[in-house]
């Protein structure tokens, strides 16, 4: 019976078999598509013969030489015949395939969060610099440079808030610019909606 289903596309969640898991036993012409195929995807694909028919064998044998196969072996699906071992030991070879990309997953991972930290101590090194260079800005100048890059940033912590509204109360190239457009959506941009306990910035959210 035809299924007109057989071509319908399906996402690769609501797949019930995944293709790492495939090995393809075929024995007909109409098989070699789908082993190549399967080869191809570096999966597992077993042509298979019947052992009375030369025709047959001499064809798994060019489909092997042809790379469109990785095995072949006689029809014969008893437990002691050489396919069912070859079934056997690709099961026994996908079952580690699997358990190795789960570890190759679990290192990604680490090396992720690795670079992830690096990253986060990279910025936080950039931050405090930029606070201390504001610290010492002697111009506005300077100043609307510093700002410029301390505005591509989010995340501030609350001490480095801290440090910031500190520099913007006692620095006066700060200080004296506070209202300018980008002074002001800085400062507003890392103390909106942070409830931190402090005098300064309690004068900065005052001051913009």
């Amino acid at each position: 019976m035809n299924d007109s289903r057989v071509n319908d596309k399906i996402s690769k969640e609501s797949i019930r078999i995944p293709f790492n898991n495939f090995i393809y036993v075929g024995d007909s012409d109409t098989d070699i598509p789908c082993m190549k195929i399967v080869k191809e995807k570096q999966r597992y694909s077993i042509g298979v013969y019947d052992a009375k028919s030369d025709i047959k064998y001499s064809k798994v044998v060019n489909l092997f030489k042809d790379g469109r196969i990785n095995y072949f072996a006689e029809c014969d699906y008893s437990i002691d015949a050489k396919l069912f071992q070859y079934v056997k030991n690709i099961i026994q070879l996908i079952k580690l395939e699997n358990a190795n990309s789960v570890l190759e997953s679990e290192c990604r991972n680490i090396v992720k969060d690795y670079e992830q930290e690096l990253y986060n101590n990279d910025e936080d090194i950039v931050k405090e610099n930029l606070v201390l260079n504001l610290n010492f800005s002697d111009s506005f100048a300077m100043t609307h440079t510093l700002v410029s890059e301390a505005s591509k940033f989010n995340n501030w912590s609350d001490e480095q808030i801290i440090k910031l509204c500190r520099v913007g109360i006692y620095n006066n190239q700060i200080n004296w610019i506070l209202k300018d457009y980008d002074i002001k959506a800085f400062y507003k941009s890392i103390i909106e909606n942070r409830y931190i306990c402090d005098e300064n910035v309690k004068k900065i959210r005052e001051s913009i």
